[in-house]
């Protein structure tokens, strides 16, 4: 994961496809000397992987549904950048999210994720063994053949016993992809209020009128 050399810590933009401000809007509003836009699917599709992964799992522990998607527009700058929710207000309705990144991270959200398919590939494999069984005492039978062990196999009774199976597991890598995400949040800053002194004027003006 690079940008700009060697850098590996970056900020990320995500915006609808074909909504993204251009460059020269995009410096101003986060506040960035450099910032190159990516399509979904162009160099920065595993990045953006990773981020849907970990929304995708705190939507699945929450029992909602994640659609994630390669159809939009990444606008990627170096660790610097900044933004208010002032100077990315005029974008409020097409800007998806804005994630921070680094290598770290990263490389974590990719293990977890792998690790999450391979239990995944591994239960389905699971729900396939039972299925296979029937089929090979259907085949046996059609050929006059017997085989103990397929005919006493019972498939509730194994899924009684081994049902939940990897299903905790499961669960737990889940919980700490969503764990991540208040490390990949990327926050507006708050912006600092500096009073006008024509304002303490005004009011004190105000106040020697009323006294």
């Amino acid at each position: 994961m690079h940008i700009f050399g060697n850098q590996t810590d970056v900020r990320i933009a995500v915006f609808a496809q074909g909504t993204a401000p251009t460059p020269a809007k995009l410096k101003k509003m986060f506040s960035c000397h450099a910032v190159k836009v990516y399509k979904g699917w162009g160099p920065y599709k595993y990045e953006l992987d990773a981020i849907h992964s970990a929304l995708a799992a705190k939507a699945t522990l929450a029992g909602q549904t994640y659609q994630p998607t390669s159809y939009v527009e990444m606008a990627v700058m170096s660790a610097g950048a900044s933004y208010t929710v002032f100077t990315v207000a005029s974008q409020i309705e097409s800007l998806i999210g804005t994630f921070r990144l680094d290598a770290t991270l990263y490389q974590r959200l990719r293990m977890l994720t792998t690790v999450a398919a391979r239990i995944t590939w591994n239960l389905d494999l699971c729900d396939g063994f039972i299925r296979s069984v029937g089929t090979i005492n259907n085949a046996l039978t059609d050929a006059g053949v017997s085989d103990p062990i397929v005919q006493s196999f019972d498939p509730q009774a194994f899924l009684a016993q081994y049902g939940e199976c990897g299903q905790a597991g499961f669960k737990a890598i889940l919980e700490l992809l969503a764990a991540e995400i208040p490390n990949l949040t990327w926050a507006a800053d708050v912006p600092v209020y500096v009073p006008d002194p024509s304002d303490a004027d005004a009011d004190e003006t105000q106040e020697q009128k009323a006294a």
